[in-house]
């Protein structure tokens, strides 16, 4: 993809610009990660180090359908950063497919990165979702490929953290009430 493609200016989709726009205020960002992260993984994150990083990685042909955001996230303990990428699926049906998607924009993350550190960074993978039908697709990428047992360790295998917005109580979307609106406005 050119830097083009990357760059935020580029989207035609208005759920993605309206995602970006309002997760660029550190704030909300902060809020939004606590509320859709689960607890054992907000233990290790230092979400006061919290950066929105810029560029989509989402393929051109799918970028009316999904939105992403990529942050840059501190680790307690003053490890090095992870990533947490939120994918925002604008369908109102699962995509089975969507942990392929989500390993291709991965690959894409780490791409960016591997000429100049010495390890990669952690990904963590969130597809938030507010389709109409429950939510069916695989959410281990493993679950997609068809090998026997004796194969199994040559296959990548990682989760990804689904935020299904029809699971979702209103009265826990209004605990905080900006990001409580914003979400409930994904929601109806």
């Amino acid at each position: 993809m050119t830097e083009q493609e990357h760059s935020p200016s580029h989207l035609s989709n208005p759920h993605d610009r309206f995602f970006r726009h309002f997760l660029a205020d550190r704030k909300r960002a902060q809020a939004f990660l606590h509320h859709v992260l689960p607890p054992p993984v907000l233990a290790h994150l230092d979400l006061t180090r919290v950066t929105q990083e810029e560029g989509s990685f989402v393929d051109p042909e799918l970028r009316a359908q999904q939105g992403d955001v990529l942050f840059r996230v501190g680790v307690r303990g003053g490890q090095r950063p992870v990533y947490v990428y939120v994918l925002f699926e604008h369908k109102s049906y699962p995509d089975r497919w969507v942990a392929w998607q989500l390993l291709r924009y991965m690959v894409r993350i780490w791409e960016r990165e591997w000429q100049r550190e010495r390890k990669l960074a952690a990904i963590v993978p969130v597809v938030v979702y507010h389709g109409v039908q429950a939510w069916s697709a695989p959410r281990a990428f493993e679950a997609l490929v068809a090998a026997p047992e004796a194969l199994r360790a040559y296959v990548p295998d990682f989760s990804y953290r689904l935020y299904d917005l029809n699971e979702v109580e209103d009265a826990v979307l209004w605990r905080e009430v900006v990001i409580g609106s914003w979400l409930a406005v994904l929601k109806y």
